[in-house]
């Protein structure tokens, strides 16, 4: 199992066992106030490190660290 995966599964646990809050629309995602729909982790190692954040949000704080270390960072090619 991925790294991410593992992450993740953490993630749903937590939210299952209420150590964490589901994301339902009343928490805002840290960066920009709007409801948050996904929680990010910067590092995959700390599964309950993560951020409560918004779609656009995520996509903007780029990837995770393992991810960047492991140069699995793909980019778009210019059009």
């Amino acid at each position: 199992m991925a790294i991410s995966s593992k992450a993740k599964n953490s993630v749903a646990k937590a939210i299952a066992g209420g150590v964490l809050p589901r994301l339902d629309g009343t928490i805002k995602c840290v960066d920009c106030g709007n409801p948050a729909k996904v929680y990010d982790h910067r590092d995959y190692d700390n599964h309950l490190d993560v951020s409560p954040v918004c779609i656009s949000c995520n996509v903007k704080r780029g990837p995770a660290k393992q991810i960047i270390d492991l140069g699995l960072v793909f980019r778009r090619r210019a059009a």
